[in-house]
């Protein structure tokens, strides 16, 4: 065992009701562990457990960070993000049901083929007797990327098993407990800046909290540290730490969420040492051929920016216990293109009526909507 609530097996009942009370009658006996339990990245930096630290190959060193002049005011400090679980409508599902020459399995997935792949491997059968569905996903948010695979490799197994229907939903508890969370992180910082909230000079050693094993890569978060921000004197150390917790996934905005709230803690705590405002610690920091440089002038003044600040620092003077703020954070975001994927269109000749099969997946974004208007102005249905 890794941590605690690791899976351990799977019972197999006639009714959901019955699965779950059997489960609740099994007794387990654990030997005394070994060693401390260390569940999260703050336990492990606490103990000093430098055998759980791993080193990643998403450090960067920007090409002037050596020769970088030391900033008129220094800033130091730690962010910390923690775990976040998705929070999915519907948790983890599948439904498999044996077929003469395979198997038709639907799944709550994001990753379709990623799932099928697992579960010819488990099953040692050919991919090609293994028929997927994804209608919809009740929610993923990256939970249900990977992580689907275990819910639907383990529905395969029984009912490939007892050649029945096997429907497999996971409780709320145990989906928690097992699933995985969003990566948590522990980010140490130090940085050169001058009086005007330039900085010269910035370090930063960030760890992942993997849980009990490295699934998913987290080396996008490395570049969207970057940011809007000119990071040629930059260098970040990238590690991760094995803890007593399930391994932890992607989650909503993977790696960005983290790279992106590590880097703007910094310039707030940059803006609170320099006594500047935030915004024109930001705008000073960006390179100088940035759309954003172009953008963010007009959008300031737009939103009237400066005078509203001004409004809401004098409100903050005159009331003591009730404060406002106003904030504005750049962001930029790639859009990745993973290439087409084929699509299946029928048209039935008696009544014109349409069938169409898709790669792509439910999750919330209306794409069997989209593609059915697609459809109807492309075949110029009334």
């Amino acid at each position: 065992l890794f941590y605690g609530s690791n899976l351990i097996g799977l019972i197999v009942a006639d009714t959901f009701n019955q699965a779950n009370r059997a489960a609740k009658l099994v007794k387990v006996q654990y030997d005394k562990p070994d060693k401390v339990r260390l569940p999260t990245v703050k336990d492990v930096l606490r103990a000093k457990a430098t055998e759980r630290l791993h080193d990643m190959p998403y450090s960067t060193l920007g090409e002037a960070f050596e020769a970088a002049p030391q900033g008129e005011v220094k800033v130091k400090g730690r962010f910390e993000i923690g775990g976040q679980y998705h929070y999915t409508m519907e948790t983890q599902t599948t439904v498999c049901i044996p077929i003469e020459d395979g198997m038709d399995v639907y799944s709550s997935t994001q990753w379709i083929d990623f799932t099928q792949i697992a579960i010819s491997k488990m099953l040692k059968v050919p991919e090609n007797s293994l028929n997927l569905y994804v209608r919809r996903l009740g929610g993923g948010y990256g939970g249900k990327g990977t992580r689907a695979t275990l819910v639907a490799c383990a529905a395969a197994l029984a009912a490939h098993k007892t050649q029945r229907p096997v429907r497999l939903v996971l409780t709320l508890e145990a989906n928690m407990e097992a699933i995985g969370k969003r990566y948590g992180v522990v980010s140490d910082y130090e940085v050169d800046v001058q009086k005007d909230g330039k900085i010269t000079k910035l370090y930063n050693e960030y760890v992942h909290d993997f849980g009990s094993c490295l699934n998913e890569s987290m080396g996008h978060c490395a570049e969207f540290f970057k940011n809007c921000y000119d990071s040629k004197a930059w260098k970040t150390v990238a590690k991760g730490a094995l803890t007593e917790s399930a391994s932890n996934t992607w989650c909503r905005a993977p790696g960005t969420t983290e790279g992106i709230a590590m880097v703007e803690t910094i310039m707030e705590h940059v803006a609170h040492a320099t006594g500047l405002d935030p915004l024109d610690v930001r705008m000073i920091n960006m390179p100088q051929d940035l759309k954003m440089r172009e953008l963010m002038p007009q959008f300031r003044a737009d939103v009237e920016y400066d005078a509203r600040r001004k409004e809401i620092e004098q409100f903050n003077r005159e009331n003591r216990w009730r404060k406002r703020g106003l904030a504005i954070t750049p962001m930029r975001y790639p859009l990745g293109y993973f290439g087409s994927i084929t699509a299946l269109v029928s048209i039935y000749h008696t009544d014109a009526t349409v069938v169409i099969t898709h790669g792509g997946i439910e999750m919330g974004q209306g794409m069997n909507t989209k593609v059915a208007q697609v459809a109807a102005t492309s075949l110029a249905f009334r």
